[in-house]
C-alpha cells in the first residue's frame, strides 16, 4: 500500500553500526534491511512504517543517513549479516530504504548533543525513537528541505495469535478434556452419519484468579479453527433494552460463522444468582433463552465461561444443555511455577545475563508455592525493572560493547530474586479461604480438584 508522508512530521529512531558506512549503504542496498541486537528490541519496539532512520557510529562519533521506515520491527532475513556482524545476534531489524543518497555526518556529537540525544561525545543515544521535532532538526541537517514523499508500505492485519495447548503450562486435565470431548468430535464430525454425539455445547472453567482460564478458551478457538467472542459485564452495560440487544447480535453473530467460541468473561456478574440492577434478572431470562437456541438447534457453537466466584451462578445455567460440563483450573504444580518462572525470564532477559542453574529453578519453585501464572508474570516485571536499574548503574551504555562479557555482579542470580521477592513484599495473590471456599463447591458436585 502507498503512503504519502511529511519526513518533518513523523518520529525518528536511531540504530548502531561500527563498520565502515559504504558497507552499511552496500548492505541496505542489497537487503532493504538493518538490525540491532535482542537487548535493543524494546527501544524500537515502537518503529512503525514512515518513521525517519538514522544510523550511528559512537566510536567514530558519525551520522549516517538519511533512512524511511517501511515496516515495523521483526526478523525479516535470519541471515541477513553475511558475516559482517556475529551470526544470530541482530534479529531485532526493519526494513529500509533511503530518503536521499545517504550522507555521513562527522563529529555527530555537535548534532546531536544540543537536541539532547547524547550525553557526551561518542556516547550511545539516551533513548532510541524520538519526536518530530527531533527529526526536523536533524533532516536540516543533512540539508533536506521540507516536502512530502510517498513510500510503499506493507498493509498489516492486527490478527490476535492465540495460543495452543502445548504453549500453555499445566491445566493437563482441563487441556485433555477439551481436547477429546470438544475439538476431536468438532475435527471428525463425519462420523455423526454412525454416531449423533452432540457438537458444541457449554463448559465452565472455575478456579482463582490468574491460572491460565482465558488463555485456554483462547487455545481452545485455536484448536478448533474457529473466532475467539469474548463477552463481558462492560459489553453489555446500557439501559433496559440496551443489554439484550447487544447479547441478541452477539448470539447471532456467532451462529452465522461455520463455528465459534463465545467467551463469559467473570461469569459470575453476568449469570448470578441474586442482583440490585434492574436490568440482570431480564439478562438472564435473555441468555437462558439464546443457549437453548444454540444448543437445540445443534450448532457449531461452543460456550466457555469462566469465573473464581462460582457459588454466585444461577443453578438454572448449570442444567443439562446449558453449562453442563464443568472444569477445574487450579493452581500450577511445583513443576509448572518451575517451567513458569524459566519462560517468563527466557522470554524477557536474553541468556548473557541470567545466571541460574535448574537446582536454583527447582528452589525457586519451592519458595513459590501457591502462586498462579499472573503472580508469576508480576514477579518477572519486577526483575526486570531491577536488572534496568542496576545495569544502568553498572554498565550503562557499555552493555553494547561488552554484550558477551558481562560481569558476575550485573547478572540474574538467585540471592536476587529471591532479594526482589522480598524487598517488594510478593506474595501469593490467592487466599487460602478463597480456594477453599472454591474446592468446596466443585467437591459438592463430584467436580476433581486435585
Amino acid at each position: 500500500m502507498k503512503k504519502e508522508i511529511n519526513p518533518y512530521e513523523q518520529n525518528c529512531f536511531f540504530m548502531i553500526y561500527s563498520i565502515d558506512h559504504r558497507e552499511v549503504e552496500k548492505i541496505i542496498k542489497k537487503t532493504g534491511i538493518w538490525g540491532a541486537f535482542d537487548i535493543d528490541e524494546p527501544l524500537l519496539k515502537d518503529i512503525k512504517p514512515g518513521d525517519i532512520g538514522f544510523l550511528y557510529f559512537p566510536k567514530k562519533d558519525e551520522l549516517f543517513g538519511v533512512f524511511v521506515a517501511l515496516s515495523k520491527i521483526g526478523l525479516y532475513d535470519p541471515n541477513w549479516t553475511d558475516g559482517k556482524y556475529p551470526q544470530g545476534k541482530l534479529k531485532v531489524q526493519v526494513k529500509l530504504k533511503p530518503l536521499i543518497d545517504p550522507l555521513k555526518i562527522i563529529q555527530a556529537s555537535k548534532v546531536l548533543k544540543p537536541q539532547n540525544i547524547i550525553e557526551n561525545e561518542k556516547g550511545f543515544p539516551k533513548s532510541r525513537i524520538y519526536s518530530n521535532r527531533i527529526t526536523a532538526n536533524l533532516i536540516k541537517s543533512f540539508g533536506i528541505g521540507e516536502k512530502k514523499i510517498v513510500i510503499e508500505i506493507e498493509e498489516e492485519e492486527k490478527v490476535e495469535i492465540y495460543p495452543t495447548f502445548d504453549e500453555i503450562i499445566g491445566l493437563e486435565k482441563a487441556k485433555k478434556f477439551i481436547e477429546e470431548r470438544i475439538i476431536l468430535p468438532y475435527k471428525h464430525q463425519r462420523l455423526r452419519k454412525f454416531i449423533k454425539f452432540r457438537i458444541g455445547g457449554g463448559i465452565l472453567m472455575v478456579g482463582p484468579p490468574g491460572t491460565g482460564k482465558t488463555i485456554l478458551a483462547k487455545a481452545t478457538a485455536r484448536g478448533l479453527e474457529c473466532e475467539f467472542i469474548e463477552i463481558t459485564p462492560a459489553d453489555i452495560e446500557g439501559f433496559p433494552g440496551e443489554a439484550e440487544k447487544k447479547l441478541e447480535e452477539i448470539f447471532q453473530r456467532a451462529c452465522k460463522l461455520p463455528r465459534a467460541v463465545l467467551f463469559f468473561d467473570e461469569a459470575d456478574a453476568l449469570l448470578c444468582k441474586e442482583s440490585v440492577s434492574s436490568v440482570m434478572p431480564r439478562i438472564k431470562s435473555q441468555l437462558l433463552r439464546l443457549f437453548s437456541m444454540i444448543f437445540e438447534e445443534d450448532r457449531y457453537v461452543l460456550i466457555m465461561a469462566a469465573t473464581n466466584k462460582p457459588y454466585e451462578i444461577d443453578e438454572a445455567f448449570l442444567r443439562p444443555k446449558r453449562f453442563d460440563q464443568i472444569i477445574y483450573a487450579g493452581l500450577p504444580t511445583k513443576e509448572n511455577l518451575k517451567k513458569l518462572l524459566k519462560l517468563k525470564l527466557e522470554k524477557r532477559i536474553i541468556p548473557q545475563l541470567i545466571s541460574l542453574t535448574e537446582q536454583d529453578y527447582d528452589k525457586l519453585s519451592d519458595k513459590l508455592q501457591g502462586f498462579t501464572g499472573a503472580d508469576i508474570e508480576k514477579l518477572a516485571d519486577c526483575i526486570c525493572v531491577s536488572m534496568v536499574k542496576n545495569l544502568a548503574e553498572k554498565l550503562g551504555s557499555r552493555i553494547h560493547e561488552i554484550i558477551d562479557e558481562i560481569p558476575n555482579n550485573c547478572k540474574l542470580t538467585i540471592d536476587k530474586i529471591e532479594a526482589i521477592i522480598e524487598k517488594e513484599r510478593i506474595r501469593p495473590s490467592v487466599s487460602e479461604i478463597m480456594l477453599n471456599e472454591i474446592k468446596k463447591w466443585c467437591q459438592e458436585r463430584n467436580i476433581e480438584t486435585d
